[in-house]
């Protein structure tokens, strides 16, 4: 069902999932408080209809106003509509949350409290018509609660950077390949955060404490299946040195031989003539680079890596969520609204999802990229 109809016919079905009491919430933070358009015992389901048929269904708000007026939902302005998505943040925050206690997570990968973890994507937003913007909307998430806590809007030939955020110590990124660049870093690690990042080895010369370069694959050629490795590591740039660590871990053949495909079926569309020969042996290997202290071992550091992998599926489905929506809000209010109710939609759909492939009568999962989630 598209979700544009699921918002609106589907209502009930959809409110199974929706955390116990969570009416009371909106009731508690004020959002059905003020004018009499989302008043009474069905205001609360009338405002949270009407703002997911904005978020899910990647319409306007005008035109979601325009669907809910049409449905028998409730009649309201586009303005009055905006007012209330600024205030629905902390509901969208808490909603989340209380969602994210039911996904699956490695027992071993919680969070050390005495770092402030932080997830770090950007995605590109084309907004619709002939003569609609292109943007890059770069955002960082607080990883204990799924809250947005600095958005950013650029021009499109902005990359993804860790520069691109401010940095307060003891503040870890976590982020994928793209962010694994010296300059990035640098600029995190002169400001007294961390990093852990998926390795990209072609991007990141690395070198021993004597300033050779460091052979990794000689050392990862020693590691057996399931074993983690542990190197210290130097990034130099310029007359800087940054020290770090690369953790490993060899995976399966099976597995390794899946990554070896996509390699391949990612340089014949993008039209590559050769494969380096050290990138098809890297792909039967997990490579975190970090900046933490040795204290947070090899394991450990795995461990809270792979937490990025059990969520990676909500990113992908926050991307494709934003990726196609109207990006009108400007202010700092609208947009920390706007993210937050995208990614309470994309965790949303995960649970909804995981329900139907646990009820599926198959015995597998209804999507092969749950596969990739677990």
């Amino acid at each position: 069902m598209d979700v544009k109809e699921m918002s609106i016919s589907g209502w009930d079905e959809l409110a199974c999932f929706l955390p116990e009491s969570w009416d009371e919430k909106l009731q508690e933070l004020g959002l059905l408080k003020f004018g009499r358009k989302f008043a009474g015992k069905e205001g609360a389901s009338a405002l949270l209809r009407t703002l997911l048929i904005h978020l899910a269904g990647n319409v306007s708000l005008r035109s979601a106003c325009a669907m809910a007026s049409q449905a028998g939902i409730c009649d309201v302005s586009d303005v009055a509509l905006l007012k209330r998505l600024k205030k629905a943040d902390g509901w969208f925050v808490w909603a989340t949350q209380m969602l994210m206690t039911q996904v699956d997570l490695p027992a071993d990968s919680r969070l050390p409290c005495e770092y402030r973890w932080r997830f770090v994507d950007g995605t590109v937003v084309e907004e619709p018509g002939a003569t609609g913007s292109t943007w890059r909307l770069h955002y960082s998430l607080d990883a204990s609660t799924f809250a947005p806590d600095e958005i950013h809007v650029s021009d499109v030939k902005v990359g993804e950077k860790l520069s691109n955020f401010t940095v307060q110590p003891r503040d870890v990124f976590i982020a994928d390949r793209a962010y694994c660049t010296r300059n990035g870093i640098a600029h995190v690690h002169d400001r007294g955060g961390y990093v852990m990042t998926r390795l990209a080895p072609g991007n990141l010369p690395l070198h021993d404490e004597a300033g050779r370069p460091f052979a990794l694959l000689r050392h990862l050629r020693h590691l057996s299946y399931g074993q983690v490795g542990d190197y210290a590591v130097c990034l130099h740039r310029g007359e800087q040195v940054v020290r770090g660590r690369v953790c490993a871990i060899r995976i399966g053949d099976e597995e390794a031989e899946r990554a070896r495909a996509r390699i391949r079926r990612r340089a014949q569309k993008n039209s590559y003539k050769s494969i380096r020969t050290n990138t098809l042996e890297y792909a039967g290997y997990v490579l975190v680079f970090t900046t933490l202290p040795a204290d947070a071992d090899a394991e450990k550091v795995m461990a809270v890596y792979r937490y990025r992998w059990q969520i990676e599926l909500l990113f992908k489905r926050l991307k494709s969520l934003i990726g196609a929506a109207p990006l009108h809000k400007r202010s700092p209010d609208g947009m920390r609204g706007w993210l937050c109710g995208k990614v309470f939609v994309a965790v949303l759909n995960h649970a909804m999802l995981r329900t139907a492939e646990a009820l599926s009568p198959w015995g597998y999962p209804l999507r092969s990229d749950f596969r990739r989630s677990g």
